[in-house]
Protein backbone atom coordinates (compact mmCIF):
# COMPACT_ATOMS: atom_id res chain seq x y z
CA UNK A 1 0.00 0.00 0.00
CA UNK A 2 1.41 3.29 -1.28
CA UNK A 3 0.25 6.62 0.72
CA UNK A 4 1.72 9.54 -0.81
CA UNK A 5 1.09 12.89 1.77
CA UNK A 6 1.45 16.62 0.19
CA UNK A 7 1.97 19.37 2.24
CA UNK A 8 4.11 22.82 2.33
CA UNK A 9 6.10 24.49 4.77
CA UNK A 10 3.72 28.08 5.17
CA UNK A 11 4.46 27.83 9.39
CA UNK A 12 5.25 24.31 10.95
CA UNK A 13 1.36 23.12 11.19
CA UNK A 14 0.93 22.08 8.42
CA UNK A 15 3.71 19.77 7.61
CA UNK A 16 3.70 18.69 11.46
CA UNK A 17 0.04 17.50 10.75
CA UNK A 18 1.83 15.53 7.97
CA UNK A 19 4.64 14.00 9.87
CA UNK A 20 2.05 12.78 12.24
CA UNK A 21 -0.25 11.50 9.94
CA UNK A 22 3.13 9.70 8.39
CA UNK A 23 3.64 8.23 12.32
CA UNK A 24 0.24 6.95 12.97
CA UNK A 25 -0.10 5.45 9.23
CA UNK A 26 3.38 3.24 9.43
CA UNK A 27 2.46 2.38 13.32
CA UNK A 28 -0.78 1.20 12.53
CA UNK A 29 0.24 -0.36 8.95
CA UNK A 30 3.43 -1.75 9.13
CA UNK A 31 4.12 -2.69 5.46
CA UNK A 32 2.91 0.78 4.29
CA UNK A 33 4.98 2.85 2.19
CA UNK A 34 4.72 6.35 3.03
CA UNK A 35 5.91 9.28 1.37
CA UNK A 36 5.78 12.82 2.22
CA UNK A 37 6.11 15.21 -0.44
CA UNK A 38 7.13 19.58 -0.50
CA UNK A 39 4.17 20.34 -2.90
CA UNK A 40 6.32 23.98 -3.74
CA UNK A 41 9.58 22.24 -3.66
CA UNK A 42 8.34 19.70 -5.95
CA UNK A 43 6.96 22.21 -8.49
CA UNK A 44 9.53 25.08 -8.18
CA UNK A 45 12.34 24.31 -6.16
CA UNK A 46 14.55 27.19 -7.64
CA UNK A 47 11.62 29.21 -5.82
CA UNK A 48 10.94 27.92 -2.99
CA UNK A 49 13.01 30.01 -0.55
CA UNK A 50 11.44 32.89 -2.10
CA UNK A 51 7.85 31.32 -1.49
CA UNK A 52 8.49 30.52 2.07
CA UNK A 53 11.02 33.08 3.14
CA UNK A 54 7.98 35.77 2.05
CA UNK A 55 4.97 34.10 3.63
CA UNK A 56 7.15 34.23 6.71
CA UNK A 57 7.59 38.01 6.04
CA UNK A 58 3.98 38.71 5.54
CA UNK A 59 3.31 37.00 8.60
CA UNK A 60 5.56 38.56 10.78
CA UNK A 61 5.68 42.29 9.12
CA UNK A 62 2.52 42.83 7.32
CA UNK A 63 0.07 40.74 9.19
CA UNK A 64 -2.46 43.11 8.32
CA UNK A 65 -2.46 42.41 4.72
CA UNK A 66 -2.54 38.79 5.32
CA UNK A 67 -5.61 38.94 7.19
CA UNK A 68 -7.24 41.34 4.69
CA UNK A 69 -6.39 38.69 2.04
CA UNK A 70 -8.03 35.91 4.41
CA UNK A 71 -11.10 37.19 5.16
CA UNK A 72 -11.73 38.48 1.61
CA UNK A 73 -11.30 35.16 0.33
CA UNK A 74 -13.39 33.09 3.01
CA UNK A 75 -16.19 32.51 1.12
CA UNK A 76 -14.40 32.57 -2.28
CA UNK A 77 -14.57 29.85 -5.05
CA UNK A 78 -11.16 29.99 -6.27
CA UNK A 79 -11.80 30.03 -10.30
CA UNK A 80 -8.68 31.89 -10.71
CA UNK A 81 -6.46 30.39 -8.32
CA UNK A 82 -7.51 27.14 -9.80
CA UNK A 83 -6.97 28.37 -13.52
CA UNK A 84 -3.32 29.19 -12.52
CA UNK A 85 -3.58 25.26 -11.10
CA UNK A 86 -3.90 24.51 -14.28
CA UNK A 87 0.21 25.37 -14.90
CA UNK A 88 1.04 22.53 -12.23
CA UNK A 89 -1.27 19.81 -13.87
CA UNK A 90 2.14 17.90 -15.79
CA UNK A 91 4.26 18.46 -12.27
CA UNK A 92 1.40 16.34 -10.35
CA UNK A 93 0.75 13.87 -13.38
CA UNK A 94 4.56 13.19 -12.96
CA UNK A 95 4.38 12.87 -9.52
CA UNK A 96 1.87 10.49 -9.79
CA UNK A 97 3.72 8.68 -12.14
CA UNK A 98 6.91 7.99 -9.97
CA UNK A 99 5.07 6.83 -6.97
CA UNK A 100 2.05 5.01 -8.14
CA UNK A 101 0.15 6.05 -4.85
CA UNK A 102 -3.19 3.85 -3.81
CA UNK A 103 -4.44 6.99 -1.93
CA UNK A 104 -3.11 10.71 -1.74
CA UNK A 105 -3.50 12.94 1.74
CA UNK A 106 -2.95 16.73 1.22
CA UNK A 107 -2.77 18.88 4.93
CA UNK A 108 -2.91 22.11 2.30
CA UNK A 109 -5.42 23.47 0.67
CA UNK A 110 -3.37 24.22 -2.53
CA UNK A 111 -2.45 20.63 -2.79
CA UNK A 112 -6.28 19.22 -2.56
CA UNK A 113 -7.12 21.76 -5.32
CA UNK A 114 -4.06 21.20 -7.78
CA UNK A 115 -4.83 17.21 -6.89
CA UNK A 116 -8.44 18.43 -7.33
CA UNK A 117 -7.96 19.57 -10.67
CA UNK A 118 -5.67 17.09 -11.85
CA UNK A 119 -8.45 14.01 -10.84
CA UNK A 120 -10.88 16.23 -12.81
CA UNK A 121 -8.59 16.80 -16.27
CA UNK A 122 -7.06 13.83 -16.51
CA UNK A 123 -10.33 11.78 -15.34
CA UNK A 124 -8.21 10.21 -12.41
CA UNK A 125 -9.65 8.42 -9.68
CA UNK A 126 -7.09 8.40 -7.25
CA UNK A 127 -8.52 8.76 -3.45
CA UNK A 128 -8.04 12.08 -1.87
CA UNK A 129 -8.10 12.85 1.39
CA UNK A 130 -7.73 16.32 2.63
CA UNK A 131 -6.82 16.50 6.37
CA UNK A 132 -8.20 20.41 7.77
CA UNK A 133 -5.28 21.89 9.70
CA UNK A 134 -7.10 24.79 10.80
CA UNK A 135 -10.46 25.60 13.28
CA UNK A 136 -11.25 28.47 11.02
CA UNK A 137 -14.02 28.04 7.81
CA UNK A 138 -12.16 28.84 4.98
CA UNK A 139 -13.43 27.59 1.84
CA UNK A 140 -10.03 27.17 0.55
CA UNK A 141 -9.95 23.52 1.86
CA UNK A 142 -13.37 22.45 -0.03
CA UNK A 143 -12.42 21.12 -3.30
CA UNK A 144 -14.64 18.81 -5.81
CA UNK A 145 -12.36 15.71 -5.77
CA UNK A 146 -11.88 15.39 -2.37
CA UNK A 147 -13.45 12.09 -1.86
CA UNK A 148 -12.72 12.36 2.54
CA UNK A 149 -12.42 15.42 5.00
CA UNK A 150 -10.37 14.76 7.75
CA UNK A 151 -11.36 17.90 10.56
CA UNK A 152 -11.23 18.98 13.79
CA UNK A 153 -14.39 20.07 14.51
CA UNK A 154 -17.93 19.50 14.54
CA UNK A 155 -18.68 23.37 13.52
CA UNK A 156 -16.00 22.87 10.68
CA UNK A 157 -18.06 19.78 9.66
CA UNK A 158 -21.28 21.80 9.76
CA UNK A 159 -19.57 24.46 7.67
CA UNK A 160 -18.57 21.51 4.92
CA UNK A 161 -21.94 20.01 5.20
CA UNK A 162 -23.67 23.42 4.53
CA UNK A 163 -21.29 24.12 1.99
CA UNK A 164 -22.48 20.70 -0.27
CA UNK A 165 -19.93 18.30 1.37
CA UNK A 166 -21.86 14.72 2.18
CA UNK A 167 -22.26 13.98 5.95
CA UNK A 168 -20.69 10.56 5.14
CA UNK A 169 -17.57 12.02 3.50
CA UNK A 170 -16.24 13.84 6.91
CA UNK A 171 -14.79 12.37 9.97
CA UNK A 172 -14.29 14.29 13.14
CA UNK A 173 -10.23 13.85 14.03
CA UNK A 174 -8.59 16.60 15.67
CA UNK A 175 -5.74 18.12 14.22
CA UNK A 176 -3.22 14.85 13.74
CA UNK A 177 -0.39 15.31 16.45
CA UNK A 178 2.22 13.10 16.83
CA UNK A 179 2.31 9.62 18.88
CA UNK A 180 3.70 10.76 21.87
CA UNK A 181 1.29 12.94 22.75
CA UNK A 182 -1.44 10.31 22.66
CA UNK A 183 0.47 8.30 25.15
CA UNK A 184 1.34 10.94 27.54
CA UNK A 185 0.35 9.68 31.44
CA UNK A 186 -1.47 12.25 32.58
CA UNK A 187 -1.50 13.49 36.38
CA UNK A 188 -4.91 14.56 37.65
CA UNK A 189 -3.73 16.19 40.46
CA UNK A 190 -0.71 17.83 38.89
CA UNK A 191 -1.49 21.22 39.43
CA UNK A 192 -1.78 20.93 43.55
CA UNK A 193 2.14 20.66 43.41
CA UNK A 194 3.44 23.65 45.52
CA UNK A 195 6.04 24.35 42.45
CA UNK A 196 4.28 25.47 39.53
CA UNK A 197 5.42 24.43 36.00
CA UNK A 198 4.98 27.55 33.34
CA UNK A 199 5.87 26.24 29.85
CA UNK A 200 6.09 29.11 26.88
CA UNK A 201 6.63 28.59 23.36
CA UNK A 202 6.57 31.16 20.35
CA UNK A 203 4.74 28.27 17.57
CA UNK A 204 6.37 27.09 14.53
CA UNK A 205 7.76 30.62 13.60
CA UNK A 206 9.60 30.92 16.57
CA UNK A 207 7.49 34.36 17.59
CA UNK A 208 8.21 35.08 21.38
CA UNK A 209 6.73 38.81 22.03
CA UNK A 210 7.06 39.35 25.92
CA UNK A 211 9.67 41.97 26.88
CA UNK A 212 12.17 42.27 29.40
CA UNK A 213 9.86 43.50 31.98
CA UNK A 214 7.70 40.13 31.53
CA UNK A 215 10.53 37.74 32.27
CA UNK A 216 11.72 39.89 35.09
CA UNK A 217 8.15 39.41 36.78
CA UNK A 218 8.62 35.47 36.39
CA UNK A 219 12.05 35.56 37.92
CA UNK A 220 11.03 36.60 40.80
CA UNK A 221 8.06 34.00 41.56
CA UNK A 222 9.81 31.67 44.26
CA UNK A 223 7.69 28.45 43.26
CA UNK A 224 7.77 28.53 39.94
CA UNK A 225 10.13 26.79 37.09
CA UNK A 226 9.38 28.65 33.72
CA UNK A 227 10.49 26.53 30.38
CA UNK A 228 10.62 28.90 27.19
CA UNK A 229 10.84 27.20 23.73
CA UNK A 230 11.76 29.44 21.63
CA UNK A 231 12.11 27.36 18.18
CA UNK A 232 14.52 28.47 15.19
CA UNK A 233 14.15 32.10 16.82
CA UNK A 234 18.20 32.72 17.81
CA UNK A 235 17.81 35.91 18.91
CA UNK A 236 15.11 35.46 21.36
CA UNK A 237 17.37 32.23 22.68
CA UNK A 238 20.45 34.18 22.99
CA UNK A 239 18.35 36.91 24.68
CA UNK A 240 17.51 34.93 27.59
CA UNK A 241 19.57 31.97 28.10
CA UNK A 242 21.50 31.75 31.00
CA UNK A 243 19.72 35.34 32.27
CA UNK A 244 17.43 34.40 35.35
CA UNK A 245 17.97 31.41 37.05
CA UNK A 246 14.36 30.24 37.31
CA UNK A 247 14.27 30.30 33.71
CA UNK A 248 15.20 27.60 31.13
CA UNK A 249 15.48 27.98 27.74
CA UNK A 250 15.30 25.70 25.20
CA UNK A 251 15.48 26.22 21.04
CA UNK A 252 14.28 23.87 18.23
CA UNK A 253 13.29 20.74 20.31
CA UNK A 254 11.31 17.17 19.04
CA UNK A 255 10.95 16.23 22.88
CA UNK A 256 7.89 19.22 22.91
CA UNK A 257 5.43 16.88 24.39
CA UNK A 258 7.79 16.08 27.56
CA UNK A 259 7.89 19.99 28.41
CA UNK A 260 3.84 19.76 27.99
CA UNK A 261 3.65 16.73 30.37
CA UNK A 262 5.73 18.80 33.33
CA UNK A 263 3.91 21.59 32.88
CA UNK A 264 0.92 23.09 34.52
CA UNK A 265 0.14 25.86 32.16
CA UNK A 266 1.56 27.16 28.53
CA UNK A 267 0.87 30.47 27.25
CA UNK A 268 1.42 30.05 23.38
CA UNK A 269 -0.19 31.25 20.28
CA UNK A 270 -3.58 30.09 19.22
CA UNK A 271 -2.04 27.79 16.51
CA UNK A 272 -3.91 24.55 15.33
CA UNK A 273 -1.29 22.21 15.79
CA UNK A 274 -0.47 23.51 19.61
CA UNK A 275 -4.19 23.68 20.47
CA UNK A 276 -4.56 19.64 19.89
CA UNK A 277 -1.04 18.97 21.42
CA UNK A 278 -2.04 20.35 24.85
CA UNK A 279 -5.47 19.01 24.18
CA UNK A 280 -4.35 15.75 24.77
CA UNK A 281 -1.79 16.68 27.25
CA UNK A 282 -4.71 18.47 29.07
CA UNK A 283 -2.73 21.45 29.34
CA UNK A 284 -4.67 25.08 30.16
CA UNK A 285 -3.43 27.28 27.24
CA UNK A 286 -3.27 31.51 27.91
CA UNK A 287 -3.36 33.00 24.64
CA UNK A 288 -1.87 36.55 24.09
CA UNK A 289 -3.14 38.59 21.47
CA UNK A 290 -4.11 36.83 18.57
CA UNK A 291 -3.07 38.56 15.82
CA UNK A 292 -3.85 36.58 12.36
CA UNK A 293 -6.82 35.36 11.53
CA UNK A 294 -6.70 31.52 11.76
CA UNK A 295 -5.47 32.35 15.29
CA UNK A 296 -8.31 34.57 16.03
CA UNK A 297 -10.82 32.33 15.30
CA UNK A 298 -8.94 29.23 16.69
CA UNK A 299 -8.83 32.05 20.00
CA UNK A 300 -12.46 31.58 19.92
CA UNK A 301 -13.24 28.15 20.02
CA UNK A 302 -10.49 28.26 23.38
CA UNK A 303 -12.55 30.56 24.66
CA UNK A 304 -16.16 28.85 23.51
CA UNK A 305 -14.98 25.59 24.92
CA UNK A 306 -13.56 26.34 28.14
CA UNK A 307 -10.11 24.97 27.04
CA UNK A 308 -8.08 28.31 28.32
CA UNK A 309 -7.84 32.53 28.63
CA UNK A 310 -7.14 34.45 25.73
CA UNK A 311 -5.55 37.81 26.55
CA UNK A 312 -7.13 40.40 23.63
CA UNK A 313 -6.02 43.69 25.31
CA UNK A 314 -2.43 44.19 24.43
CA UNK A 315 -2.53 46.61 27.54
CA UNK A 316 -2.77 44.08 30.15
CA UNK A 317 0.16 42.10 32.17
CA UNK A 318 0.20 38.98 30.76
CA UNK A 319 2.60 37.72 33.64
CA UNK A 320 0.63 38.72 36.39
CA UNK A 321 -2.66 37.10 34.57
CA UNK A 322 -0.41 33.90 33.99
CA UNK A 323 0.75 33.72 38.05
CA UNK A 324 -2.94 34.56 38.69
CA UNK A 325 -3.67 31.32 36.64
CA UNK A 326 -1.52 29.11 38.00
CA UNK A 327 -2.83 29.74 41.45
CA UNK A 328 -6.09 28.82 40.58
CA UNK A 329 -6.46 25.46 40.81
CA UNK A 330 -9.89 24.94 40.59
CA UNK A 331 -9.59 26.76 37.24
CA UNK A 332 -6.91 24.88 35.57
CA UNK A 333 -8.86 21.60 37.13
CA UNK A 334 -11.81 22.85 34.99
CA UNK A 335 -9.60 23.50 32.12
CA UNK A 336 -7.82 19.97 32.22
CA UNK A 337 -11.42 18.11 32.67
CA UNK A 338 -13.10 19.97 29.69
CA UNK A 339 -10.03 18.77 27.18
CA UNK A 340 -9.98 15.18 28.40
CA UNK A 341 -13.88 15.83 27.00
CA UNK A 342 -12.81 17.17 23.53
CA UNK A 343 -10.32 14.00 23.50
CA UNK A 344 -12.21 11.58 23.85
CA UNK A 345 -14.78 12.88 21.21
CA UNK A 346 -11.75 12.30 18.49
CA UNK A 347 -11.91 9.24 16.05
CA UNK A 348 -8.69 7.26 17.54
CA UNK A 349 -9.77 4.64 13.94
CA UNK A 350 -8.83 7.68 11.53
CA UNK A 351 -5.94 5.63 9.71
CA UNK A 352 -8.63 2.30 9.42
CA UNK A 353 -11.58 4.19 8.38
CA UNK A 354 -9.20 5.59 5.45
CA UNK A 355 -7.71 2.15 4.26
CA UNK A 356 -11.29 0.23 4.67
CA UNK A 357 -12.93 2.92 2.60
CA UNK A 358 -10.03 3.05 -0.24
CA UNK A 359 -8.05 0.06 0.20
CA UNK A 360 -9.83 -3.12 -0.49
CA UNK A 361 -7.70 -6.26 -0.21
CA UNK A 362 -4.67 -3.62 0.87
CA UNK A 363 -4.77 -3.80 4.59
CA UNK A 364 -1.71 -4.92 6.33
CA UNK A 365 -0.49 -5.18 10.23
Amino acid sequence: MKILILTGHFGMGHYSAAISLKQEIEGQQTKANVKIVDIIDYITPKLQFLIYSSFDFLVKKVSRLYNLVYRSTTNSDFDAITLLMNLFIGKIQTLVDENNPDIIISTLPFCSRIVSEYKTKMNHQIPLVTCITDISIHNEWISDQTDLYLVPTDTVKKHLIKNGIERKSIIISGIPVKESFKKLSINKNRCEKETKNLLIMGGGLGLIPFDDDFYKTLSQENHLKVTVITGKNKKAYHKLFGKYDNIQVVGYTDQVYQYMEEADLIISKAGGITLFETIYAQLPLLVPYPFLEQEKNNAYFIEKQGLGQIIWNDSENIAQIALDMLQDEKKLSAIQNNMKQMRDTLNSNVVLDIVSRFIKDKVVA
